[in-house]
């Protein structure tokens, strides 16, 4: 919640009153929360002030036609300085690219939040090496912290399992069984087990 207040220092009351209600729609319609933005935003609507008061003079010399002459130099260059001091606060607010930007920040923001209760929903493990001894381990994910634990099918970054090679090494299991257990339903020759059985030494192959 904002805590700045709205000072409108140098205006008259009806320039006052004007100047609060500005205040307000821009700040209903721009991303504006800190005090130094409120601030340059406050300044802002003063120069528009300004910008009105000057322009007042102007319709003021124009209601006399007969004696209507040139625009007075000081108050084009006023405006001119006015104008820059106004397009530079825009600049510095990001008010130029609100408009454009606005429904693009929504639709970060929106996707942020559907990313975070993605995430909340679905807590899985992750998977990592050590960087001291190179093993593969898992991360049992928690919300508030990682739990690191030895990855159940991992071992010297060689798929296997621990409870499903002493099945197998008690024969409970037949190898191809064994295969399936670690390659899925679909695999139809024990090649891998094989494999493993020649790479590493059985009583090494448990984890």
């Amino acid at each position: 919640m904002r805590k700045y207040k709205f000072i409108g220092s140098g205006l008259t009351t009806k320039e006052k009153h004007w100047a609060e209600d500005r205040y307000k729609e821009y700040s209903a319609h721009n991303h504006l929360e800190k005090i130094g933005e409120l601030q340059l935003l406050e300044d802002l609507i003063f120069l528009e002030c300004m910008e009105a008061r000057l322009k007042a003079q102007l319709d003021e010399l124009n209601k006399f036609p007969e004696t209507r002459t040139e625009v007075p130099d000081h108050i084009l260059k006023s405006l001119d300085e006015n104008r820059k001091q106004r397009i530079n606060l825009h600049d510095k607010l990001g008010l130029f690219r609100d408009t454009e930007d606005n429904s693009v920040v929504k639709e970060m923001q929106l996707r942020e939040k559907k990313c975070e209760m993605w995430e909340s929903e679905n807590q899985a493990s992750r998977e990592m090496v050590c960087a001291w001894c190179g093993q593969m381990n898992i991360l049992k994910i928690r919300t508030d912290k990682y739990t690191v634990g030895k990855h159940p099918f991992l071992k010297d970054k060689l798929l296997t399992n621990n409870y499903a090679w002493n099945l197998y090494q008690q024969d409970t299991i037949t190898r191809l069984d064994l295969a399936k257990i670690l390659l899925g339903e679909e695999v139809e020759t024990d090649d891998y087990i094989e494999f493993l059985e020649k790479r590493m030494e059985p009583k090494k192959l448990a984890i």
